[in-house]
């Protein structure tokens, strides 16, 4: 007995000729038919009533009919099996991520590998709206964004929403203040964000909405050099918690609420697409994991900021 006997008598079965199921396997008649004589003669039994017009099954073939089908489905079942392991062993995993998430990707990536080492990684570092075509035309699997669009081909999940907040120098005047008024930030020499980043958009329609003006000290991509400029001078920035908690863990910067929040809250997304993905449970198991991650580091951030602001 082998696959293509019972491949034979199943689709003979389902379809109801012998005519049909030879054209749907691409198999002459006579090798169809000697198929299934070849199977009878191994079973000793006959498993189709030859002496009605149509293909009907004997008591016995019924019997079989359902061994048959289980197994066939077994089959498929291992098969599909041993492909996914396979092409978990030789997957690759393109990520995206903002220019300023550097740092908290280089965290990212012992996490993920201690859990998924068969996969690997590569990483891209681009702006959010980049990031997110990159995902819909499918040269990227997965992208951190810190924009949300309508997008009914995309998921969208918010793993970061924290509070912008005032990062000085231990040295700096207001690093002992408890809390800081925005109307008091436009006399500070502020290293920011560019205005058309998602930071930077947040901070300047935070300042037109309360009629504040506000003269930005230095405007830049670079997250390395806000954070190198605000420790070694009298100068300050606006960001987010998750941006300098190494910083503030080290003592090297200070964080300073600004009274009353005005700032909307920086939100980071991470999106995907499971339509016509080639291994949906490796993008499962990565959108999982990432999820994990940074709920895991926020967590340690919440708890950080409480003992040091």
């Amino acid at each position: 007995m082998n696959m293509n006997q019972l491949e034979a008598f199943v689709q003979i079965v389902n379809l109801g000729t012998f005519t049909k199921a030879s054209e749907s396997l691409f198999v002459p008649q006579p090798t169809l038919s000697l198929r299934i004589q070849q199977l009878e003669k191994e079973l000793n039994i006959q498993l189709f009533d030859r002496h009605r017009k149509n293909v009907s099954l004997t008591t016995a073939g019924d019997l079989f009919f359902i061994f048959a089908t289980n197994t066939l489905q077994s089959l498929e079942n291992i098969q599909s099996i041993l492909k996914e392991s396979n092409d978990a062993k030789n997957a690759t995993l393109n990520i995206g991520f903002p220019y300023s998430y550097g740092q908290i990707i280089a965290g990212l990536i012992p996490f993920f590998l201690k859990q998924m080492p068969q996969v690997k990684l590569s990483f891209f570092q681009t702006r959010s709206d980049q990031a997110i075509k990159a995902v819909k035309n499918r040269t990227q699997d997965i992208c951190i964004t810190l924009m949300e669009i309508p997008d009914t081909e995309l998921a969208f999940e918010l793993i970061v929403q924290q509070p912008i907040q005032f990062i000085v120098s231990p040295s700096h005047p207001l690093a002992s203040n408890s809390q800081i008024e925005l109307k008091n930030l436009s006399s500070e020499s502020l290293i920011l964000f560019k205005r058309n980043g998602a930071i930077g958009n947040i901070i300047e329609s935070t300042f037109q909405q309360h009629k504040i003006p506000y003269r930005p000290y230095i405007e830049t991509d670079n997250l390395q050099i806000i954070k190198s400029l605000v420790q070694t001078d009298q100068v300050a920035t606006l960001l987010p918690q998750r941006l300098v908690a190494d910083e503030i863990l080290t003592g090297q910067l200070c964080a300073i609420p600004v009274k009353s929040n005005p700032f909307n809250e920086h939100k980071s997304y991470l999106v995907y697409s499971s339509s016509n993905h080639n291994n949906l449970s490796i993008l499962d198991e990565s959108v999982a994991l990432i999820k994990q991650y940074f709920a895991q580091t926020q967590q340690q951030i919440n708890k950080l900021y409480d003992f040091h602001i």
